[in-house]
């Protein structure tokens, strides 16, 4: 009798092992999610459409392309991903226009839409900004200084899509206030870049 207890307990000892009654395993691996990549490099060009104001006093002409209000503008962009919802970029941006050019270092901080069909974003940005001219902008020149540095800041939208892990298109629209303002002729003549509108298409590349 004492020999078919044994033997039943165990049997009921064999089926709870079986069964998954045993302590957990510590040895067991833990599995880690995934971690999207975090840093990118975005390189981008387009057009720039600026708003230029000028004072003209008599006899002061100015030299062809010096009201130039159109141009070019490329970026490279280092950045950085917070989140699937906030990323920030450090970028070094060139506006060319006839017979200036205005260089920018700006940082951005923008939130994303991560979970929408082509991640739109919108952001703040804030930086330096350096008009230099290329050429004397007025035939009569009083002032010979044809720099003029200051701060920038503005927002910007734009849109991403990921062709794959590594690469995505991008596009996007910025807004830039600017105070430049060259004097010619002792504040009688000058000539005011206010703003700027830049549209940009580019690439990003993700590490």
């Amino acid at each position: 009798m004492k020999l078919n207890n044994l033997m039943v307990l165990g049997l009921i000892m064999s089926v709870g092992y079986a069964g998954g009654t045993t302590k957990p395993a510590l040895d067991k691996p833990l599995e880690i999610a995934k971690v999207d990549n975090k840093y990118f490099i975005n390189i981008a060009g387009g057009g720039a459409f600026l708003n230029v104001d000028n004072v003209l006093s008599l006899n002061t002409t100015f030299a062809d392309g010096a009201l130039d209000d159109s141009g070019t503008v490329g970026e490279v962009a280092f950045g950085y991903r917070y989140s699937k919802n906030i990323f920030t970029t450090l970028a070094v941006q060139r506006t060319m226009l006839d017979i200036a050019d205005i260089d920018n270092i700006y940082l951005s901080v923008n939130y994303q839409y991560a979970d929408v069909f082509a991640k739109p974003y919108i952001g703040a940005l804030i930086g330096y900004s350096k008009l230099t001219w290329s050429e004397d902008p007025s035939v009569i020149i009083l002032n010979k200084d044809l720099t003029s540095e200051g701060a920038t800041y503005g927002m910007q939208a734009g849109v991403e899509y990921n062709l794959n892990d590594d690469w995505a298109i991008s596009g996007k629209y910025q807004f830039m206030k600017y105070d430049h303002t060259t004097d010619i002729r002792d504040g009688a003549s000058n000539i005011e870049h206010t703003y700027g509108q830049n549209i940009l298409m580019g690439v990003n590349y993700e590490f």
